[in-house]
């Protein structure tokens, strides 16, 4: 466990130091979130008055219930996306092998890369 926590520390460390690199991105980033909650508000307000069995668990607020998905959604998809990507990577690059090589354990290393 004490491995865990140190690898995904390290790694979270070096991924947000590359990250920070890019100031533009970040911009970027929290520009497309408004416009996505903005959209969102949007879409909701069409279904305001609308009862629904499925929305009784947010009290019939369709903008709770569609950001909540959209959280989900989003988290699923950049866990995923960073797994692959620093798989790809690590292929590229040609230092994948060398992690098999090391006492960590490579699912370790994955969990690490995806936080």
């Amino acid at each position: 466990m004490k491995n865990l926590i140190r690898v995904a520390q390290r790694t979270y460390l070096k991924d947000l130091k590359n990250y920070m690199t890019y100031k533009f991105n970040i911009f970027g980033e929290l520009f497309l979130n408004f416009i996505l909650v903005f959209m969102l508000f949007y879409a909701a307000n069409v279904f305001k008055n609308s009862e629904s069995l499925l929305l009784e668990k947010y009290d019939n607020n369709y903008f709770l219930f569609l950001l909540t998905g959209m959280m989900v959604f989003l988290f699923l998809t950049k866990t995923f996306s960073s797994i692959i990507f620093f798989v790809n990577s690590s292929q590229n690059l040609g230092y994948l092998e060398s992690f098999f090589l090391t006492r960590t354990n490579f699912v370790i290393i994955l969990i690490s890369s995806s936080i």
